[in-house]
């Protein structure tokens, strides 16, 4: 089932769809009635390219944002977020569900996800942070303003990357589910920049390419 969003009177805006399996197609000449927000229960959240949109919510389904949208919030507690090229965010918040986007990613906050792993393509940009806590990240010739911090995934980073804060393997708990799993791995390639320092809190295996780079691990 297919419910756009096409036909909306000028003096209507659409604050919250409730759905039930259903995706929320975003398109048509919605184009000129930018900034309205939209929410689903139950079913996914399609924005086609170009479109200016706000805050985008989801309980169970995932939310894809095509070429050149500019969007608020992404908020997804089970679904993942998959992300087209030159698309503007202010967050992403997602418990279940990785994080894909393609290149030129550009984030005024954090990028977060608590089960999931985070992808990005080259060109992208994080104002703040990039946070998981059971998942992988690999970004590739971005620039990261904030820290990147994990517990349990693996973190590669290649291409022209810099990171101007930390990386940070965070401690696992007592009651960490994952603890005795596999010791995680940092990968950095020959031409990544970190500013900060990468701060390991438990066991991490390093694969580091310079000197530069091992320069700045510090174990606590």
């Amino acid at each position: 089932m297919l419910l756009r969003l096409s036909t909306l009177s000028a003096t209507v805006l659409l604050s919250t769809a409730l759905t039930s399996g259903c995706v929320i197609h975003v398109g048509g000449d919605y184009k000129n009635r930018p900034g309205t927000s939209v929410s689903s229960i139950l079913g996914g959240i399609n924005i086609d390219a170009g479109h200016r949109v706000g805050n985008l919510s989801t309980v169970n389904g995932g939310i894809e944002l095509e070429d050149d949208v500019t969007a608020k919030s992404l908020s997804v507690v089970n679904g993942g977020v998959a992300l087209g090229t030159n698309v503007t965010i202010t967050d992403i918040e997602v418990v279940n569900g990785d994080i894909e986007a393609e290149s030129g990613l550009v984030v005024s906050g954090s990028v977060e996800t608590v089960n999931g792993d985070i992808h990005f393509g080259k060109s992208s940009s994080i104002e703040k942070n990039l946070i998981t806590v059971n998942g992988d990240i690999d970004i590739v010739s971005s620039t990261i303003k904030g820290n990147i911090s994990t517990v349990n995934g693996n973190i590669t980073i290649d291409g022209s990357s810099h990171i101007r804060g930390d990386i940070v393997y965070e401690k696992r708990s007592d009651n960490d589910w994952n603890k005795n799993s596999r010791i995680p791995v940092l990968t950095l390639g020959e031409n990544v920049t970190v500013a900060g320092n990468i701060v390991l809190h438990q066991d991490v295996e390093l694969h580091l390419a310079t000197a530069a780079q091992e320069a700045k691990v510090i174990r606590r």
